[in-house]
């Protein structure tokens, strides 16, 4: 990385001579355990709690999960889950959708803070949907995008963005399909820049591909977005960028090697997905996201709703690591610190 990185503000840590207020619900949120060199996150695991959450039934039916290990277990109802202040979270205008619960970092010095018996087996289970605050892109007319998507062409983001791209798209995965996780109702500007970088994305890299030939030659590039807030109108204007929604876990179940992920701040572990589920593949193309902070040598717990991993580690090693910009000091910008990370995996890193 060539610019400074900080951990996410957003992330809870914890340190070795704290008392336990906080980790009395770790175990709650977080798979603790030594996973560091298998993937939380698999695909047979996903499909599985696809196909239960297809069944739907009622809140106090019982349900099967599969632990870490794919042992199934039966549980009873009801399928909500509360969180510790009380909320019900992964709220969505659906019915079932899915928990997911990562892989918490917890290095050697903390180790003993976190008893065996208090260790997450289950990775992801189901809640019901709850109700949501309406969604005001109904607000956004049609002048305001143009003003939004005016100030993106102008953005020293898109720039840099497009120049980090076009030089090192020739040595990296082909990509065949862009996946967003997260990016928000179009209700907010930075949303919306945030699916128009995944455009810029999809155009620079045809381009690229297209100029090579061969096997990375494409005629287009689907660009999918999952997040459980879009509202009606929110997939009616993305559709005009040529952006399919899709419903959880869909996108999950979409991700392959030539998958490309965009996603920033999300409330879901997306980096542990997309390097899980593509664990004998060394992850997805590329990911336009976050700085992956290094927590390997870290002395406190980073408790975040998208945690590092060690897996997400061995990860960016394997690609070309660069940082996006902004330096046009904008009001709202595509991500709030003021740059992300761009991950492109290299052809010449590639798990054999």
């Amino acid at each position: 990385m060539d610019s400074e990185s900080v951990i996410p503000k957003y992330a809870l840590e914890i340190s070795n001579d704290e008392t336990n207020n906080h980790l009395s619900a770790l175990a709650s949120y977080y798979v603790i355990g030594n996973f560091e060199n298998r993937p939380i996150f698999t695909r047979k695991l996903i499909e599985f709690a696809s196909q239960q959450l297809g069944e739907g039934g009622k809140l106090e039916d019982p349900y099967d999960l599969v632990d870490l290990d794919g042992d199934t277990h039966r549980r009873d109802g009801p399928r909500f889950y509360t969180g510790a202040d009380g909320g019900i979270y992964g709220q969505s205008p659906m019915g079932w959708i899915l928990m997911y619960f990562p892989y918490i970092h917890v290095p050697e010095s903390c180790r003993h803070l976190v008893p065996p018996s208090e260790k997450r087996t289950i990775a992801v289970e189901y809640t019901r949907s709850g109700d949501q605050k309406p969604c005001k892109c109904d607000q956004v007319s049609s002048e305001m995008l143009k003003e939004w998507e005016a100030d993106w062409k102008r953005s020293a983001y898109r720039r840099n963005l497009i120049a980090q791209l076009k030089k090192h798209v020739r040595d990296t995965e082909p990509v065949k399909q862009i996946i967003c996780f997260g990016t928000g109702r179009l209700e907010a500007k930075h949303s919306y820049l945030q699916h128009l970088a995944a455009c810029t994305v999809r155009r620079i890299v045809l381009e690229k591909q297209d100029a090579l030939g061969g096997r990375t030659s494409l005629d287009h590039i689907n660009i999918y977005a999952q997040d459980p807030g879009y509202c009606r109108n929110c997939k009616m204007k993305l559709s005009k960028l040529d952006i399919d929604v899709v419903d959880d876990p869909k996108g999950v179940l979409l991700m392959d090697k030539s998958r490309f992920v965009v996603s920033f701040a999300p409330d879901i572990p997306v980096w542990q997905l997309a390097v899980d589920m593509l664990f004998d593949e060394g992850g997805p193309a590329g990911m336009l996201c976050d700085v992956i902070e290094d927590l390997s040598d870290s002395d406190v717990i980073v408790c975040a709703a998208n945690p590092w991993s060690p897996n997400v580690h061995a990860y960016v090693d394997r690609c070309v690591a660069l940082v996006v910009v902004d330096t046009d000091g904008l009001e709202e910008r595509v991500h709030v610190s003021g740059w992300s990370g761009l991950y492109l995996k290299s052809l010449q890193n590639l798990v054999k």
